[in-house]
């Protein structure tokens, strides 16, 4: 839904991705977009994007990924010790210039004492993935969030209230940014 969302983005932007996972792999046999292809899909596809930074896949995803230009990765380890938060402003002073953000949030970035997801997940509490959500924001325009990593529709009612609190919690938070 993200790469959609991003196709009728006509402004300059510069795109902050949450996720435990690259999504820049590239397609097993046909060029079809997947779950685990949209960054990869979205960078070659829109010349407005202007750079990525992905915050949260694991070092070795990282080092599996087909280096891309003008994207930058904030891996789970840098998360964990501490120097993340560093890093995303770095990243952002240094490559994001005046652009505006698309800020796309997957839930499966979370720990599974915030919110169990049906992937293999990092181990983020929601209080600081939104503390790094706004670092990301901080001064800057935001064209649009998105948040993905619902559970599935037969989910059992516990795992849907819970992610639907998430949802609460992430876009109560975030709302002010959007409308500044």
């Amino acid at each position: 839904m993200s790469k959609l969302l991003l196709g009728l983005e006509k402004e300059d932007l510069f795109l902050a991705v949450f996720d435990h996972h690259t999504d820049m792999q590239p397609p097993a046999l046909l060029p079809v977009l997947s779950c685990g292809s949209w960054i990869r899909d979205a960078a070659g596809a829109y010349q407005n994007i202007k750079g990525i930074c992905v915050i949260g896949p694991p070092e070795a995803s990282v080092r599996e990924t087909e280096a891309m230009e003008h994207v930058w990765f904030v891996t789970q380890e840098e998360l964990d010790d501490g120097s993340g938060a560093a890093k995303i402003k770095e990243v952002f002073a240094s490559h994001a210039g005046t652009f505006p953000v698309y800020l796309s949030v997957d839930k499966d970035i979370l720990s599974k004492e915030e919110l169990d997801t049906n992937w293999d997940q990092g181990n983020v509490r929601v209080d600081e993935l939104l503390s790094l959500a706004k670092d990301c924001l901080a001064g800057r325009k935001v064209l649009a969030v998105d948040l993905c990593g619902e559970p599935s529709a037969n989910a059992p009612e516990a795992e849907c209230s819970a992610a639907s609190l998430v949802n609460q919690k992430l876009y109560g938070a975030l709302a002010a940014k959007i409308e500044d």
